[in-house]
């Protein structure tokens, strides 16, 4: 028993929180905090404490009025803006633990609340549904980049790798008072719980709750019951973790008779007549088995294959933390914890690898704030922010690779080319531009890459157009990681009159070294424009778009398949930029269905800053974290998007109020259905 009891007693010390470090360590894995220690292939492989900088690139807006007078009145004071992130969950919860905003965190008294819904470990990419334009029934099935989609694919080993670099980062990043709620399902929930053990302590556990939706349709096919349970293990930081109890309503009333106590003994009041008072209760005290139902068709739903219900985030929300506190999701998808915790007036982080997942939380937080949301109470903004690596001007790998000299198996070997600092997009030279142009086996396909200083132009866009016209080259990609507004959709007609096929590409990510130009193994978007003309009338403007495209012409880019794997349908863009399935079939017959009829088939959202620089509307707190970024944020005071019920888009703004005339520039954010984004910035007078 004396044994026993001391290991009671260093158990509990161990739960206690420990003082951490501001540097990174060299390596992630800590002493565990259990007896017993799990052990897999590749666990004891050492990583560097990666750090991405979080680059705000919009910030959303909720004036109360229409006007700029409303809009800085509203938001100059706020002292956190809430947070939307697209990255690595991995380097941006070290951002958030070592970067410019950990102070910040600090402040608020530190996250109280992590919740995380990862890959249930289901062997399999999920596809989502983009439904296009204003026809329902046009559905799309994008190869949704889905967070560590490759972790399962390699085995157990490299699964529980990902998660427990990144249960480990959370346990460090939660406050003393904080606790960690973890969403999984049969398929991977006991080892979950195995290395939740090991890393925050057997006895930091306190509860397995089981998520009992009693709406699953059963499947009978199969010789099994159904699995209409998941669970959620609920792990406190330290034993001054928050813990609220939640009550639920009875299905039916019941009667029990009153009780208190007095010196500490229960006693059973009676009334004037000598008999027991009973009181009615219509509530229950919760327990362990939560029943609440699938969304289904709920109106809840934005089309996210693995959306949870508002219902069940808002109790876990409620338990764990008080009024103002911040919590963080860093598995958001469609963004269900955001939402309650907005709600619920609680301050959030929510970040998600997938940019339809992001661009999915911004439209329904936009939507919230504006038909549920108690402005009064919360803060009417937030932040739409990006992870990206640090770069190293001394390192010619981090301003960019190119390709040359194609291998047998058609690969392109990788050059590293080094430019000076000053040199710009107007001092490069043809000879310059040559070498950044990789030909394929064949020579009838290349790809032009750009160094990441560089900034594509027009008139670059000629000289590469006119080299590859001149050398026999039928198709361009074109990739770079910033074009200037100058690149206009004139170019496209140049290429088709030259009969190249050109397709230009904004790479989100770092290359790949040795990666096929065009594979999956490099991430990019293709490039859109659009056209807007102003309106402009005393002291307000108005903003309506006219057009938009992508610029790609002459070839069919594959923009997406069915589970990974080309199969008989694919989604193609056609040489006139439209979105087309192709269905083959027998007979080598080929079937096309154009999905998007008109130009604005293609947007899915679109924003405008009214006063793009203005330091009014930028609060301080976008400062701390945005030292990589030049230039103000764009901050968006209106926008238009659909949603999986209300598929119109407007196409013009109403009239914006300025407070005086003059010089003014009014910046325009359009998102596809695909999730990328184009700006462009128009100066305008206002008289």
């Amino acid at each position: 028993m004396g044994s026993d009891k001391s290991a009671r007693k260093n158990s509990k010390r161990k739960l206690e929180s420990t003082r951490i470090s501001d540097e990174p360590d060299s390596c992630e894995f800590e002493p565990v905090l259990s007896d017993v220690e799990l052990v897999w292939r590749g666990k004891r492989q050492l990583e560097r404490q990666e750090v991405a900088d979080l680059r705000p690139i919009e910030r959303v807006c909720i004036p109360p009025d229409f006007s700029s007078e409303s809009c800085n009145a509203s938001h100059s004071s706020s002292s956190w803006i809430n947070k939307i992130i697209r990255g690595d969950n991995r380097l941006v919860m070290n951002s958030l633990l070592y970067g410019e905003l950990k102070d910040e965190i600090r402040a608020l008294g530190g996250i109280k609340l992590v919740y995380i819904d990862p890959p249930f470990l289901v062997g399999t990419d999920f596809n989502m549904s983009v439904v296009v334009g204003e026809h329902r029934s046009e559905k799309v099935n994008v190869f949704q980049e889905f967070a560590y989609r490759d972790s399962w694919k390699k085995g157990p080993g490299s699964y529980l790798n990902m998660m427990y670099q990144r249960l480990k980062i959370i346990r460090r990043l939660l406050a003393d008072d904080g606790s960690l709620w973890v969403h999984c399902d049969w398929k991977a929930n006991f080892m979950i719980r195995s290395i939740l053990d090991e890393i925050f302590g057997a006895d930091a556990f306190r509860n397995e709750i089981i998520w009992y939706y009693t709406n699953k349709i059963p499947d009978t096919r199969k010789r099994q019951y159904t699995n209409a349970t998941d669970t959620i293990f609920y792990y406190a930081k330290s034993s001054k973790s928050i813990f609220n109890w939640q009550f639920e309503k009875r299905d039916k009333p019941i009667k029990v008779s009153r009780m208190k106590k007095v010196e500490g003994k229960k006693v059973y009041p009676r009334g004037e007549d000598g008999k027991c008072i009973y009181v009615t209760r219509e509530e229950r005290t919760a327990d362990n088995v939560w029943k609440i139902p699938l969304l289904h068709a709920h109106p809840e739903m934005w089309g996210y294959p693995t959306q949870k219900p508002v219902r069940l985030l808002e109790r876990i929300i409620m338990t764990a933390t008080n009024q103002g506190d911040l919590v963080a999701d860093f598995f958001c998808g469609s963004g269900s914890l955001l939402e309650a915790a907005q709600k619920l007036g609680r301050r959030w982080i929510g970040c998600d690898i997938g940019k339809i997942a992001t661009h999915t939380c911004r439209k329904r937080m936009i939507n919230f704030m504006r038909t549920d949301g108690d402005l009064t109470r919360t803060s009417g903004a937030f932040d739409v922010v990006e992870a990206t690596d640090h770069l190293n001007s001394s390192d010619p790998k981090s301003l960019g690779v190119h390709g040359s000299d194609a291998t047998s198996d058609g690969y392109l070997q990788t050059t590293i080319f080094d430019f000076e600092d000053n040199s710009g997009p107007g001092k490069l030279q043809p000879a310059d531009i040559a070498k950044m142009i990789s030909r394929s086996a064949k020579g009838d396909f290349a790809t032009f890459l750009a160094p990441r200083h560089i900034s594509i132009n027009s008139h670059m866009m000629l000289e590469v157009l006119d080299i590859c016209s001149n050398t026999g080259v039928k198709k361009l990609d074109v990739m770079g990681f910033d074009y200037e507004n100058s690149v206009e959709p004139w170019i496209l007609e140049k290429a088709n009159s030259l009969s190249v096929g050109i397709c230009l590409k904004k790479v989100t990510r770092e290359i790949q070294l040795n990666s096929k130009p065009g594979s999956g193994d490099q991430e990019s978007e293709i490039l859109a424009y659009f056209k807007a003309t102003t309106n402009l009338e005393r002291l307000s403007a108005q903003i309506t778009l006219s057009d938009f495209g992508l610029y790609c012409v002459g070839m069919d880019q594959e923009v997406s398949t069915e589970n990974g794997k080309i199969k008989s349908s694919r989604i193609l863009i056609d040489s006139q930029g439209r979105l087309v399935r192709s269905i083959s079939k027998r007979n080598d017959e080929t079937r096309r269905h154009v999905l998007t009829g008109t130009w604005s088939d293609w947007i899915d959202y679109w924003a405008v800053d009214f006063d793009y620089g203005n330091k009014q509307i930028i609060s301080p707190s976008v400062d701390n974290y945005c030292n990589t970024r030049n230039g103000p944020v764009f901050t968006s005071v209106w926008h238009s998007f659909r949603t999986p019920k209300k598929r119109t888009i407007e196409l013009s703004t109403p009239f914006w109020k300025y407070v005086e005339a003059g010089n003014h520039k009014i910046a325009v954010k359009v998102v596809d259905i695909f999730g990328n984004g184009t700006e462009r910035i128009f100066d305008v007078d206002i008289p």
